[in-house]
Formats: C-alpha cells, structure tokens, sequence
C-alpha cells in the first residue's frame, strides 16, 4: 500500500508535466503597438522591442483590460488594416477600397489550431473621423459546412475569407473597431 502512494503522485505529476499552456492573446494597443497577453499574467511587445532584450513583465489579473482594437482606415492606402486573432484562428483584415457605394475590406484567415474551424464571426463599428457612428454589424467570414469535411478550415492551413463590404458615404478615412466574437470548431 505504501508503494501505490509515492506510485500515484509519480504518474500525477508525469501527467500534469504533458500538458501544452494556453493559448495567448494578441493585443493592438490604441497607438497601434501589438502585444502578447500570456496565460500566467505576463506580456510582451511584438514589434517595439529588439529581440533578447523582450523580459516578461507581470501584470495583475484585474487591470487587463482587452477592448476590441481600434484602427484608422484609409480607403486606397496598400496597407492592411488590421490584425485580430482568437482561439488559434488569426483574422488579417487587408487593404480596403471604395467600390459601387461600399467600404470593401478584404479578409485573410490563418489556423494555427489545432482544431477545424468551421466558423469565425467579427464584430465590427465604423465611424467617421469625429468619432459619429456610420455602422455596427456582425460579419461571417468563414463558413464550412458541418458535413462535408472538405469545407472546413484545417488546421496549418491560409485561405481568403469573406470579403466585409460595408454601405458607408465616402470618406477619405474612417475608425474601425473590430473583434473576433466567435469561432466554432469541428
């Protein structure tokens, strides 16, 4: 009886030292700077530190505060607009143009899941340059369908999602605030 007790422990703690973290969180800060929010309350900047010199940082559970991001978006500019990502599903969202009365933005999806994905919803509010709400939808750009596996979004792979083609008057730039609100996998 003795032996099954050390015995158990060993295989507990064999287990628990399997198991993969979490997924992080990306973040775009209201300035534009990108950062990483890991599962044990550390955090990272993607793009402003130099390589080596990224220590992480604590944080307090309570002052992380994940709005959706806001970005300036200028109609004609080769320059994608954003960048969200949830669940291991990655969401670029590229250069927009100005097409028959409609704000078209273009959509890129990666999976770096490990799961099938058969959905991704984005919320997303546009405003003018004041700040004077033009739109607020709930845009699929995803969708596979549930019994024919060669639609689903497999793990590892790219591919070109829904266009988002917002009926909007023309403006030289707009605010957009965007979040993946949902992502369904198979």
């Amino acid at each position: 009886m003795n032996r099954l007790i050390p015995a158990g422990i060993l295989l507990l703690a064999t287990l628990g030292a399997g198991q993969a973290p979490a997924a992080e969180q990306r973040v775009t800060l209201p300035d534009g700077r990108q950062a990483v929010l890991h599962d044990d309350f550390t955090w990272r900047y993607l793009n402003d530190v130099p390589s080596g010199a990224a220590t992480p940082v604590p944080v307090a559970p309570a002052s992380v505060v994940v709005e959706p991001a806001s970005v300036r978006v200028e109609p004609g500019r080769d320059k994608p607009v954003l960048q969200l990502s949830k669940g291991g599903v990655e969401l670029l969202l590229q250069p927009a143009r100005y097409q028959d009365g409609r704000l078209v933005i273009p959509t890129r999806l990666g999976n770096h899941g490990s799961q099938s994905v058969i959905s991704v919803v984005v919320a997303l509010t546009l405003s003018d340059e004041q700040g004077r709400p033009l739109g607020k939808e709930q845009i699929r750009v995803l969708t596979a369908i549930k019994r024919l596996p060669d639609t689903y979004f497999r793990p590892g792979s790219r591919r070109q999602g829904q266009d988002i083609a917002l009926a909007v008057p023309r403006a030289d730039a707009y605010r957009l605030s965007a979040d993946i609100t949902e992502v369904l996998y198979r």
